[in-house]
């Protein structure tokens, strides 16, 4: 008889449910409602009324020990309360919890799940500690590509807020350190996908708002212009997006409106500003708080008012004339411009 009829053999064995699950992904879209033990970690930190440093380690401490315990009397469970240590992972108030598998449980939290997990699972879930894991690993090797998705399953969190900046998002400051502006420059970052819009204002908060260049503005909205050219509606309010995303980003310096020129005026030599590259009058809007409008566009006079008046833009002209800083309603441009322009 042949040898290799007694030769061991690993199968790797996928139990998926009828709709093509795995076992633990089904339990996770269900309100996240995975077997685990937390240990009694939030109703210990209520009691306490303190978020001290101190305070989350006991609790986190007395937590661990407390599921220690049940696992030992035959409790069964998927995950439980991390070790002491882990509370490090936490957001700065110390308000999410962090669990671990259970010995053996390892091998149920693939990367499917991990992705459910950072989609459908709050801060109290004690489950998000996971998907931090993971994204250290990334980090660590990089791989941008998996590191992005788990961000992009991030958006339909139920803490997800994306018009916070970073400092007042609790969900993303859990994965303050593992955010993709450590490993990738703004500008790649926020020209990887439209698809991770909703996060650009968090991430761009996390770095200075220097890095917000006319530069990068004008390949956003070429991305709008591209998207709007070929229809795609979802892909252009996604751009415009970004967009209103990285203004508001740079704009929390406030001096820097006045001072800024590139990508605002119109120069000898120099690429065209921002508003003429607009392609709808809806970019152009979004547009404005980057620049002081009440400046003129050239040395010829022409302002923001011509310019929205030339396009037939009334929307943004109404706008235009109630803001603080509009440009003068009696602003006379030279012919040149008007020649130019023709």
């Amino acid at each position: 008889m042949s040898r290799e009829l007694y030769e061991a053999v690993d199968v790797n064995v996928t139990i998926t449910t009828s709709d093509g699950l795995e076992p633990l992904q089904r339990l996770v879209r269900t309100n996240c409602s995975v077997p685990l033990c937390l240990g009694g970690f939030d109703e210990c930190m209520h009691a306490s009324g303190t978020s001290a440093v101190t305070q989350v380690h006991t609790c986190t401490r007395d937590a661990h020990m407390q599921c220690q315990k049940l696992l030992t009397a035959g409790e069964k469970f998927v995950a439980m309360m991390a070790e002491p240590e882990t509370y490090r992972k936490l957001s700065n108030k110390y308000i999410a919890t962090a669990s671990h598998p259970t010995p053996g449980m390892e091998k149920y939290f693939t990367w499917p799940v991990i992705e459910d997990i950072a989609a459908h699972c709050d801060l109290h879930s004690g489950l998000l500690a996971m998907v931090a894991d993971q994204l250290v690993e990334m980090q660590e090797r990089p791989q941008k590509a998996q590191a992005i998705e788990i961000f992009k399953k991030l958006i339909f969190n139920p803490d997800f807020n994306g018009s916070k900046p970073l400092r007042d998002d609790s969900l993303l400051l859990l994965f303050k350190n593992d955010l993709p502006t450590h490993y990738m420059s703004l500008q790649e970052l926020v020209l990887y996908s439209p698809d991770i819009a909703q996060l650009q204002f968090a991430f761009c908060s996390s770095v200075s708002p220097w890095n917000v260049s006319s530069t990068l503005l004008s390949s956003v909205v070429d991305r709008v212009a591209t998207t709007a050219f070929s229809n795609e509606k979802q892909q252009q309010r996604n751009w415009q997006l970004v967009l209103s995303s990285l203004i508001r980003c740079a704009n929390r310096v406030r001096r820097n409106i006045a001072r800024r020129t590139v990508g605002c005026l119109r120069t000898p030599k120099a690429p065209p500003p921002l508003y003429d590259l607009a392609p709808d009058e809806t970019t152009f809007e979004i547009l404005l708080p980057y620049c002081n409008i009440s400046k003129p566009l050239d040395r010829e006079g022409g302002t923001l008012l011509h310019l929205a008046a030339q396009k037939g833009w009334h929307h943004a002209l109404e706008g235009m004339l109630k803001a603080k800083d509009s440009p003068k309603v009696d602003a006379v441009r030279n012919d040149n411009m008007v020649k130019e322009q023709q």
